[in-house]
């Protein structure tokens, strides 16, 4: 699951020959905030609307200031992960992808990294959820999951959250059943503290549709 696997290019980049009032437009025209800048297909930056903002001669071309983040990009061959990381560290609105020899092949969306996060977590997946809290060194997920799959069910994701100042881990478990009553018993015969349960198919519709109201804002 790399960067070149959600790439798009529906939205052409700008160039450096562009003035300052056309990627104005172009941001306006596509309701986001960054754009990227090539230069004969090479990835030159990002700009950024605020900066764009500030500059007084909107006639003026890109190519005469020094306003491009330029590592503001992924390689196309690294995992998902890495996109998500750089898109929540500058609050991007779209991500640029470039070859390994830095010629710029697309960008990816807020939409489709979100898409792909509703996959990995199994958010449209019909299940439970379980939140259990332990001190650090009980936590096995090995063993968390013989425990949940002794009573015919499976782990679909889960994800841990450490606390500053404390031993503690807190583990949430998405499970593909609703009905989580032998699966709480069972964690809770080996003295797992279980903090929260969300075992509703009601619940579950409630998430997707959260969800879908979501994808439809950034769709806007």
């Amino acid at each position: 699951m790399t960067a070149s696997s959600l790439v798009s290019q529906a939205i052409s980049p700008l160039k450096c020959s562009d003035s300052v009032q056309e990627a104005l437009l172009w941001l306006n025209d596509f309701k986001v905030q960054h754009l990227p800048v090539v230069s004969e297909g090479r990835f030159i930056g990002v700009v950024t609307e605020d900066s764009l903002i500030e500059i007084s001669d909107k006639n003026a071309l890109l190519r005469d200031f020094s306003i491009f983040h330029k590592d503001w990009c992924v390689k196309e061959d690294v995992h998902f992960f890495e996109v998500l990381k750089l898109a929540n560290e500058y609050k991007l609105s779209l991500i640029p992808v470039v070859s390994l020899q830095g010629m710029y092949l697309g960008y990816i969306t807020l939409t489709s990294i979100l898409e792909k996060c509703a996959e990995i977590i199994g958010i449209n997946e019909s299940g439970g959820v379980i939140v259990i809290e332990m001190q650090e060194h009980n936590h096995s997920l090995a063993y968390i999951a013989q425990i949940i799959e002794a009573e015919q069910a499976k782990i679909l994701s889960s994800y841990v959250q450490d606390f500053k100042d404390s031993t503690r881990v807190r583990v949430t478990i998405k499970i593909n059943r609703t009905d989580l009553t032998t699966i709480v018993a069972g964690l809770e015969r080996y003295n797992y503290q279980i903090v929260e349960i969300y075992n509703s198919s009601n619940d579950s519709g409630d998430s997707n549709d959260r969800y879908d109201s979501l994808m439809n804002y950034l769709n806007v």
